[in-house]
Parts: C-alpha cells; structure tokens; sequence
C-alpha cells in the first residue's frame, strides 16, 4: 500500500481504503495470482499486505539486508546461469516477517554500462580533488588542530576517493617582506597540509556491483515458481506495462496540461489513465494474436509489412475517417467517409462489434 504524502488527513484515508479494496479486489480473483511490482509498494507498513498475498517485488536498495545479500552472492560465487549474459543467486530470508526468496540477478550488460557511468564519475571527482588540494596546500590554519579538522571534513565529502595526509608543516611568521634581518621578532606561527588522494578500490567494486545487480524478492516457493519464471514475470512488467506508461506520458496525451492537487483527483485520473493503459493493451494483443492466426501483415511506420504493430501507429492509421449526417425527405442518415482498403482490412480484425460502428452506415 502506497502512503500519501500530500493532502489532507481526509484524501489520506479515502485513498488507503480504496488501495484496501484493491488489495481484496485481487484475493478474491481467480489463480494463480501473483502481484508484480516495483520497489514502491515493498516497505514496513505495507507488511500485512504483502504477508497475504503472492508477490514478486523489486527489493529497495535502503534495506541493509539488500546490500548484505549483494556481498554474499559475490563471495560465495554460486551463481546460475540464466542466458549469455545473465545469471542469478538465490537467497532464502525471513524479512518484514514474510519468508522470502531473494534473487540476486547479475547482468554483464548492465556491468558495462555502469562501469562506464561510474569511470566518469571517479574522473570528475578526481578533478575537484585536484583543485582541493591546490588550495588546500596554500591555506594556512592558525593550529594544528584546526588543519586536521578541515582536512577530516574534505575526506568525509569523497565517495571514491580518499585523501592521504603527508605532512603539517609548521611555518614562521615575521613581520614586514621579504628574508627577516637579524632580530626581527617572530609575527606568528601557522600551519598548511601536504596531502595527496588514492582510489577507494572497496567503494568502486561496491557501486558496480549496486549497479550490475539488483534483487527481486518473493515469497513464492521454488515448487510454485522456479527462480527463471520469476525474473521473467519481472522483467515483463517493466518490458511492457512500463512502457504503456511511457505511451501515455506522451506529449500527445496532454497529461501535462492537467493540474490537479487534490489526492482525490489525482487518483481519479491515474485510474483513468490505468483504464486506457489496459484497454490499450489488451487491443494490441489481439490485433497481434488475429494477425498470427490469420497469417496477414499490416504497414508499419516505413511501410515494412509487419504482424506485430504497435497499437499506437494503428490509431495514426485510422485518423482521416469522419462521421457525417444526412438530413433527406425528413429522414437522417449517418454515413462513414474515408474507410480505406487498409482501414477496413484492420477494422476487421476486430471484435464484430466494432464493425458493426466503423462499416454500417444507418438511418436514425
């Protein structure tokens, strides 16, 4: 269950009730079942949820549990194949209360490009340490004391590097320019840091592995689901309902120019949106399942023929057809204008139903 984070205490409530009536909603459906989702809904007070229903979950990386199953899949080194460039560990754990099974998943490709993100990284901050230590060295501190302390609180900024104290040299200070004559009096004592900076090796293999790696969490035996089948129904849901919400994040949708505030608007529109996201779905799946049974193609966007379209170039396909009413001898007939060879080959791909509006032309 989501927490709200704004609106009133009343918004707050109405809002955990209906994610309550969801939640029963999807016990009472018919199995199997299984709630996939991101790392949103998998925290404490979400427990008693989770606990009564069949879940694969992403784990959240703020879970010191996470980070302790990421250093014992490396060290034990009992990963499984899953294809050329993925494998998995699986880990059995009691957290939140719920037995679960932990699947480590490591990917060479994502190894890669979080190598490359990170080198950058280090680079850049290798820079700034440069700099740092260039005025560092010039700084003078009126004790030894508060030379140690400025140079402490430089190091604790470093994510992956860290600095390495040489000296404290302590200086004499006279007054007026230049070599001080004999006798001169001494004006003041102060003190400059020599330093230089080394790579933090432990922090770099961390992060790559954070960024190689993530887990997935289930409380699923292997009997119900093997290890395989649950890093499938994961990566499906971020293949397909993530990109469907992509779709309607489009600048074509004019979500943007939508501005609500209230908790209970804003429900009320993502369920509008959820509800077009499925009927979206659920008629591109069929349009790709009558094209495979039936053999037949269709033109995509360069005019390649094609048996899986994306639903969204369809409805460009369609735009063009117009509804026009007949006003003859007191009697008003509706005619359909601009159905095309193509239009009408898609249109009878459909459901009887949907013909029965786009090729039937009535008197009213």
């Amino acid at each position: 269950m989501m927490r709200c984070l704004d609106g009133n205490a009343s918004d707050s409530k109405v809002f955990q009730k209906r994610c309550r009536e969801l939640i029963d909603a999807f016990k009472q459906s018919e199995g199997p079942r299984y709630l996939v989702g991101d790392s949103k809904l998998y925290h404490a007070s979400n427990r008693e949820n989770l606990a009564g229903i069949k879940f694969i979950k992403r784990i959240p990386k703020n879970y010191q549990e996470e980070k302790k199953v990421l250093e014992v899949s490396m060290v034990s080194n009992q990963w499984v194949a899953l294809d050329e460039q993925n494998k998995y560990y699986v880990h059995q754990l009691n957290h939140l209360g719920i037995d679960q099974r932990w699947l480590v998943v490591y990917s060479s490709a994502a190894r890669t490009r979080a190598e490359a993100t990170l080198n950058r990284t280090i680079e850049k901050e290798g820079q700034a340490i440069d700099r740092t230590l260039l005025h560092l060295s010039n700084q003078e501190f009126n004790c030894e004391t508060d030379a140690r302390k400025v140079f402490t609180e430089l190091n604790s900024k470093l994510d992956y590097h860290e600095l390495l104290l040489e000296t404290i040299v302590k200086l004499e200070r006279y007054a007026g320019v230049g070599r001080p004559k004999q006798g001169t009096s001494l004006s003041k004592v102060v003190y400059q840091v020599k330093a230089s900076y080394g790579c933090l090796l432990k922090a770099r293999e961390e992060s790559l592995l954070a960024g190689s790696t993530y887990v997935i969490g289930t409380n699923t035996v292997e009997a119900e689901l093997s290890p395989a089948t649950v890093i499938e129904a994961y990566k499906n849901q971020n293949a397909s309902i993530e990109r469907g919400f992509r779709f309607l994040k489009d600048p074509q949708f004019f979500v943007s120019s939508f501005y609500v505030k209230k908790p209970s608007r804003i429900m009320s529109l993502l369920m509008i949106m959820t509800l077009c996201l499925l009927i979206h779905s659920v008629m591109q799946r069929h349009l790709r399942q009558v094209l495979l049974d039936k053999q037949e193609k269709v033109p995509n966007q360069i005019n390649q023929q094609v048996s899986n379209p994306a639903m969204r170039w369809i409805f460009q396909l369609m735009e063009g057809i117009d509804v026009v009413y007949i006003q003859i001898d007191g009697q008003i007939e509706r005619q359909i204008l601009g159905i095309t060879q193509l239009r009408q080959k898609i249109i009878s791909l459909f459901y009887p139903s949907i013909s029965a509006i786009y090729l039937t032309n009535q008197k009213l």
